[in-house]
C-alpha cells in the first residue's frame, strides 16, 4: 500500500476542514496509508481522522493584527515571516528524515511551501491541495434545534485567525421590525457575544459545514472555505474584507459577481449595518439558479482522481 504524507497549514482551520474531506476520501478508497503533519488543527484532525496517523508539527505562521482590529500589521507579520523562514533548514532536514523512515511515496501540502522542497530533495512526487467546494450533503439539522421555517438563522463567522478582541467593537444589535422576523444567530463554540437567541456549534463538532448549511444567511469575514461551503449549501453571504488581504478582495468580488452575496465593510459588520439586507433576503439568492458548472460540481472527486493518477 502506498504511503502519503499530508502537510496542513497552521493558519486558521479552513485548510484542515477541507483536508479532512480529502483524507477521508483517500482512506475510503483503501489504496493509501496517510500521515498528517500539522499543529494548530492537530486536535481537530486527530478526532476527525481515526484512520490516519496525525502527528504534531508546526508548518507555518499566522498574521499579526493591528490592535483590536481585523487589519493586518504588515511589519510584524513580515518580521515573523522572516524569522520563520530562517528555521527552514532545520525543518527540511527533520522532514527528510521523517519521510525516509516512514517510506513516503507522495507528499501532499495544503498549502505549506517547504514540503515541496522536501519532495524535491527526496525525488518524490508532490501535489498542492488548495480551495474547492464541500462534497457533504446537508441533513435537516434545523429540526434538532427546534427551528421552524419562519425562523431566520444567521451564521456569524470570524474564524480562529482573528484576535478575539476584534469583537470589542461590536455594537448592540437592533433588528428590523418590518417583517417581525424571528432571528437567531449561530456562532462557533469559542465565541461569547451579547446576543439573544444565540446557538453555538458544539465544541467537539468536526463537521461544521453542516451547521452552515442549515442557515439562511452567512455573515462572516471573507474566507474561501466558508464561501465554498455556503455556495455548496446554497446559503447567501455577506462578507467583510480585511485591509491588506488581497485574497479577501478576490473571494468577495467573486461571490458578488456570482450573485450569491455581497461585500460589506468591517465597520458595517461591527455596527450591524448589514441587517437591512434581511428585508429582502431573496435578492441575495438570485445567482444560485445560474451558477457556472465549476461551482456546482464536486471538487473532492476531482482532487482524489488527480492524487490517484500521481500514485498510479
Amino acid at each position: 500500500m502506498k504511503r502519503i504524507c499530508f502537510y496542513t497549514s497552521d493558519y486558521g482551520y479552513g485548510h484542515a476542514a477541507r483536508d479532512i474531506a480529502v483524507i477521508n476520501g483517500i482512506l475510503s478508497r483503501g489504496k493509501a496509508e496517510i500521515f498528517v503533519r500539522t499543529d494548530t488543527a492537530f486536535d481537530m484532525m486527530r478526532r476527525s481522522l481515526p484512520g490516519a496517523k496525525v502527528l504534531r508539527l508546526r508548518n507555518d505562521i499566522g498574521v499579526s493584527y493591528q490592535g483590536n482590529s481585523a487589519r493586518a500589521d504588515v511589519e510584524k507579520t513580515e518580521a515573523a515571516l522572516l524569522a520563520w523562514m530562517d528555521s527552514w533548514d532545520d525543518y527540511l532536514k527533520k522532514e527528510e528524515v521523517f519521510c525516509r523512515e516512514h517510506e513516503i511515496d507522495l507528499i501532499l501540502s495544503d498549502i505549506v511551501p517547504q514540503p515541496f522542497l522536501v519532495a524535491k530533495d527526496l525525488e518524490l512526487p508532490s501535489m498542492g491541495i488548495s480551495n474547492f467546494t464541500w462534497h457533504y450533503i446537508w441533513v435537516n439539522m434545523r429540526m434538532r434545534y427546534g427551528l421552524t421555517d419562519d425562523d431566520v438563522l444567521i451564521y456569524l463567522g470570524l474564524g480562529r485567525s482573528l484576535d478575539p478582541d476584534f469583537l470589542l467593537g461590536l455594537k448592540e444589535v437592533e433588528l428590523p421590525d418590518a417583517k417581525s422576523l424571528d432571528v437567531k444567530f449561530l456562532v462557533s463554540s469559542s465565541l461569547d457575544l451579547p446576543l439573544k437567541n444565540m446557538l453555538k456549534i458544539p465544541p467537539q463538532e468536526t463537521e461544521s459545514q453542516n451547521y452552515i448549511a442549515m442557515c439562511d444567511l452567512v455573515v462572516s469575514k471573507t474566507g474561501y472555505s466558508t464561501a465554498s461551503e455556503a455556495i455548496r449549501a446554497r446559503v447567501p453571504m455577506l462578507l467583510f474584507t480585511r485591509n491588506g488581504y488581497e485574497e479577501d478582495k478576490l473571494v468577495a468580488s467573486g461571490v458578488g459577481s456570482l450573485g450569491v452575496g455581497r461585500e460589506i465593510s468591517e465597520e458595517e459588520f461591527l455596527s450591524w449595518g448589514w441587517i437591512e439586507y434581511l428585508d429582502d433576503p431573496e435578492d441575495l439568492r438570485a445567482g444560485f439558479a445560474s451558477l457556472p458548472q465549476r461551482f456546482s460540481g464536486d471538487g473532492l472527486s476531482e482532487a482524489l482522481d488527480a492524487i490517484e493518477a500521481v500514485l498510479a
